[in-house]
């Protein structure tokens, strides 16, 4: 799922564009049910409508771009009519030694037994031993196995995304400070980084991923030899760690790469067109990366997702090289291979008239040649007559295309009308939060302090419209100088007090989690015990609440941390020690009298003053209460013989 962040730097329209426009343009729906209706949907629509007349394009560009090979081929079949007549030239000029005996040339190629020979044969059978049981690679927690040749295309690939690694960023990161060893493999990324260079030249011209010893540029190989040992050593280094602290700029960030698995096998028949030959073939089996099917050749291909950048990179080369059988095979198959030692010696060769000694020909004959000039003047014929009706083709494609472009633009009108509608709504929600007030109390005692949450909003808010105005790039600011200003602070805020695993916060939290029937929550009061009875270097109660002050003078706390604020304070008062009633009072501490003697002098007495004191008062209270009933009763006796009269509610009145 595709997401903001503040790195997101993607192409306006591309399907993590379309993902997350989609999910802003939700905000326009407002109160409305009816789906059909909802600017959400409408706007889905019109992406969807407008991808498929993207991809539609597309195929038609590539239709093209085929249609030109196709007919590029034709210069090609012309350039390759004019070399091998440059050859029957010099097959048939007078300073060639070979000239008269080619069965001889083919022999010297092959045999070990004449003066100016190459041994191909005994070459390839010593490198393909008894011994050696198959070309197959085991590929990590997979069923399948790969060919070698696939197993060098998943090396190079990786190497040339590892050769984008910034030089001064490396030496600055890895962190290595044995000087041996940093010298070591400072050294090694050179040496890669120049394999990289090379084999990413490759590719642009054939569009494979090889080594380049095994391949090349119709130039001599001049950079350092290829060494698997040093590259596998430099890879093992470049672990998680390694990779988190390096910048990404240039690698490739996501692709999908397909290992092709191993297919059919070679037959005895085709080996020998290749030139190879086994010491043993009921003990060895040379495999394809294809295989048979009806009438066609398929592959078979198992995608591996990169979504990491270097660090998928790495871990798709380690599927099969962090397996050290792996790793001693191929090594073994590039020590003292016979064809490289054929490509490195003819690389070499200055003078096409030199033997095989020292500089290897390749065979070849008149006849041969003459054959392939009559081939290359029939198909050059051909192709003639079919490359004014691929101008043709070419041109009714072009303006199919102009037409799907015509009405991509018509669609794209309509996305930035409504693209520009998300980006109001998106400021209008930014307005609510008064930023002009910023995020302090102010001198005249204005609260603009901050929740976390809604911090994280602002900041949300700000980072959704400058995706919304850059295309898709997060990394460029907003037009409106305040939002950015707003988004440095908010930024500020949340990198100081935003909890992390290590704080005393966030442990306090891990302290009181405590489980409740099927829920859980957080006990303060336990969180409370536990820190008062823990010896963590993270400190006392104390330290706890000095975090949540710090961080209540900046951001408004939660309803937890408030309350956690407020049961700290309460806990760590409760355990201050209380002022004495009586200083004066001597104790037995403090060289007073005896426990037996304070108990008598000073205790019992005030323990009696503790008892008389309430009492008096209880009787007061009595007396005031009951006093109707005293004076009826005190003047009973006189008011019997009609001596007083007596108004009894008096008191009874003052009381109401």
């Amino acid at each position: 799922m595709a997401y903001i962040t503040k790195d997101t730097n993607i192409k306006k329209f591309s399907d993590d564009y379309n993902e997350i426009l989609k999910n802003l343009s939700i905000s326009l729906d407002g109160t409305e049910t009816d789906e059909a209706k909802k600017k959400s949907t409408l706007l889905k629509t019109l992406l969807d409508e407008r991808a498929k007349l993207n991809e539609e394009k597309l195929e038609k560009e590539k239709e093209v771009e085929d249609k030109k090979k196709e007919k590029g081929k034709l210069k090609i079949l012309i350039k390759h009519q004019e070399g091998v007549k440059n050859e029957i030239n010099r097959i048939l000029g007078t300073n060639n030694p070979d000239k008269s005996n080619w069965e001889d040339s083919w022999n010297d190629f092959h045999s070990n037994t004449t003066t100016n020979h190459y041994a191909w044969d005994a070459r390839i059978e010593t490198h393909y031993p008894a011994t050696y049981q198959d070309n197959l690679y085991k590929v990590k927690e997979q069923l399948f196995d790969i060919t070698e040749e696939q197993a060098i295309s998943l090396l190079a690939r990786t190497i040339a995304e590892i050769g984008k690694i910034d030089r001064a960023d490396f030496v600055a990161n890895h962190g290595i400070t044995d000087a041996a060893e940093k010298v070591k493999i400072e050294g090694q990324f050179l040496n890669i980084k120049a394999q990289a260079l090379l084999i990413s030249a490759i590719n642009e011209k054939s569009k494979i991923w090889d080594l380049p010893q095994t391949y090349t540029i119709n130039t001599a190989w001049t950079a350092s030899p290829f060494s698997f040992t040093e590259t596998f050593e430099f890879i093992t280094k470049l672990d998680e760690t390694l990779i988190s602290k390096l910048k990404q700029d240039g690698i490739t960030k996501t692709e999908t790469w397909k290992i092709i698995k191993s297919g059919d096998a070679y037959t005895a028949e085709e080996l020998k067109d290749y030139g190879i030959k086994l010491a043993d073939s009921s003990k060895t089996t040379i495999y394809k990366s294809i295989k048979h099917n009806g009438e066609s050749w398929t592959q078979d291909k198992h995608e591996v997702k990169i979504t990491n950048g270097l660090k998928d990179w790495v871990n798709l080369v380690n599927l099969v090289f962090e397996n050290e059988n792996n790793r001693n095979k191929i090594i073994a198959s590039f020590t003292n291979s016979p064809n490289q030692q054929l490509f490195t010696d003819l690389r070499t060769q200055t003078d096409i008239e030199q033997p095989f000694n020292n500089h290897f020909r390749l065979p070849e004959s008149l006849e041969a040649m003459e054959d392939l000039e009559t081939e290359l003047t029939s198909e050059i014929m051909a192709g003639a007559l079919t490359s004014r009706d691929i101008t043709k083709e070419i041109q009714t494609i072009r303006n199919s295309i102009g037409q799907k472009s015509s009405e991509i633009k018509t669609k794209d009108k309509s996305l930035d009308t409504t693209i520009t509608e998300i980006l109001t709504k998106k400021r209008e929600d930014l307005k609510a939060y008064n930023l002009e007030k910023g995020f302090a109390n102010t001198d005249g005692g204005e609260d603009n302090r901050r929740t976390i949450i809604d911090l994280r909003k602002i900041g949300d808010l700000i980072w959704e419209i400058r995706f919304l105005e850059n295309n898709g790039n997060v990394t460029q600011p907003t037009s409106k100088v305040e939002e950015e200003t707003a988004l440095t602070q908010v930024n500020g805020l949340l990198d100081k007090h935003v909890s992390n695993s290590t704080d005393r916060i966030t442990l306090f939290k891990d302290k009181g989690f405590k489980k409740v029937g099927n829920s859980y929550e957080i006990d303060i009061n336990q969180a409370i015990n536990s820190i008062k009875n823990d010896d963590s270097p993270l400190g006392k109660l104390e330290d706890y609440l000095k975090d949540l002050e710090e961080k209540d003078k900046e951001v408004k706390l939660d309803e937890f941390e408030t309350k956690a604020k407020k049961a700290l304070e309460v806990a760590i008062n409760n355990e201050q020690p209380k002022p004495n009633d009586n200083p004066e009072t001597p104790t037995p501490d403090n060289g007073g009298d005896t426990t037996e003697g304070f108990w008598a002098k000073y205790v019992k007495p005030r323990y009696y003053q503790g008892i008389w004191i309430p009492g008096i008062i209880a009787l007061v209270v009595a007396i005031w209460y009951f006093w109707d009933n005293i004076v009826e009763w005190w003047n009973a006796p006189a008011e019997a013989e009609g001596k007083i009269e007596v108004e009894p509610n008096k008191f009874a009145r003052f009381r109401q």
